[in-house]
Order: C-alpha cells, then structure tokens, then sequence
C-alpha cells in the first residue's frame, strides 16, 4: 500500500514538474516573440521616420513582418506605412480600408490619411473619385488629430481639402490651425498661403 502511495505521489510529482517546465518555456517563448514585434515595430517606426530607406532595408523589414500574421492589425498596419513609404498607395490603401472601423489610434488613421491623399496623385482617375478619395483623406486627418491634437494632421487635412478644393474648409481648417497651434510650422505655411490667395 506504502509502495502504490509512493508511487502515485511520485507520478504526479513528475507531472506538476513536467507541467511547470512547459509553462515555463512557454512564458519564455512568448517574451521573446513581444521583444521580436517591440524591436520590429521600433525598426519600422524608425524607417518611417527616416523617410528615405532603401529598397533592401524595406525588404528586409518586409520580410520580417511577414514572419507574423497579416491578420493581426498591428502587423497590418505596419506593412501599411511601408507601401505608403514606397508609393504603393492603393496597396495601402486595400490593407487598411477594413481595419478603420472602431479605431483610435493616430498612426492608423495619419497612415490611412497619407495614403488616400497620395493615391489619386498617381492619375488614371476621375475628378469625382479624386475629389472622394480626398475628402476620406481630410476626415482620417481630422481623426487622427482628435487622438493626437498633433498640427501636422491638421495641416494633412487642409492639403486634401486644397487638393479637393474645397475653400471653406481650407479656412475652417487653418483658421483651427492658427487658434490652437500658432507658433506651428503647419500655421505659418497655411498663413502664408492663405495670404498668397
């Protein structure tokens, strides 16, 4: 009786153990995946910012991002900046469209507003689509800027609504731009223009 008692203890014993070892490399496996996405993200973030990246780093990054699935937002989202940092705006475009519904966060949507502002810029369109692709542009700018309260969205917005041209909101717009942000580099440009016109 002793024997069998030991022996069970001993098996499980043996699964708590082989339990808590599992657990344990899956904790570690998965911290070491949030530090691979952190320093990706990090690395896209520092390409976007950059602006003139070459051909074989963004490669390079694609590839990286390809290692996850494109279903997860981020993931989406940071192919996103890469298309709309190498032209491919209509790509962009595609990738985000179904993401949009229910966000709040600024770079979605300044990626979103970059991408539907440059799109009609590469022809093969008409004015009505162009105009209607600029006016998505100038509310995913006016979005982003209620998240971020950043002028440069601001400022985005005023460029589609010049591009549309739609006068009123060009004044509405930089009149904002002016109230909440007047030491702004986007202010004195939309003041100067608007003492061009």
């Amino acid at each position: 009786m002793k024997v069998a008692k030991s022996s069970l203890f001993f098996v499980i014993a043996l699964v708590v153990v082989a339990v808590a070892v599992f657990v344990y490399f899956k904790i570690e496996e998965a911290a070491a995946l949030a530090e691979k996405r952190g320093k990706l993200f990090e690395d896209v973030d520092a390409a976007v910012a950059e602006g003139d990246v070459s051909a074989d780093d963004l490669g390079r990054l694609r590839v990286r991002l390809g290692e996850f699935e494109e279903a997860d937002r981020a993931i989406a989202l940071a192919l996103s900046r890469l298309d709309v940092l190498q032209g491919r705006y209509s790509r962009a475009a595609e990738r985000l469209q179904p993401l949009m519904l229910g966000v709040d966060d600024p770079v979605m949507f300044r990626t979103a507003a970059l991408a539907w502002l440059s799109w009609p810029l590469r022809g093969g369109r008409d004015a009505k689509e162009r105009t209607g692709f600029w006016r998505q542009a100038m509310t995913y700018a006016r979005s982003a800027y209620e998240v971020s309260q950043d002028p440069a969205d601001l400022f985005q917005a005023w460029q589609a609504a010049a591009r549309i041209p739609d006068r009123r909101a060009m004044q509405s717009i930089g009149a904002e731009l002016l109230e909440r942000h007047p030491q702004s580099l986007q202010a004195r440009t939309v003041n100067q223009a608007s003492a061009e016109d």
